[in-house]
């Protein structure tokens, strides 16, 4: 939800916040199209950067990574 300042009756006013995902994927986003020249150990590395990093954006709190959970995950563990 979206608080606003509404411009002609001063008041504020509370509207919905229509979100969309991006068009590409977030691996798609940080590999791009380089991903035939990584081997299995980076690619290992690389998933798990992948997903670590969209468990932190995840715009949802209650499914978003806790800074607990985020110390225990695979990539910061490495």
């Amino acid at each position: 939800m979206s608080q606003e300042i509404d411009s002609v009756t001063g008041k504020e006013v509370v509207k919905p916040y229509n979100i969309q995902k991006p068009p590409k994927e977030l691996k798609a986003r940080v590999v791009g199209g380089n991903s035939g020249g990584i081997s299995d150990a980076d690619m290992s590395l690389l998933n798990s950067f992948v997903d670590f990093l969209g468990r932190c954006l995840e715009l949802n709190p209650e499914k978003r990574i806790t800074p607990s959970e985020a110390f225990r995950h695979p990539f910061i563990k490495i």
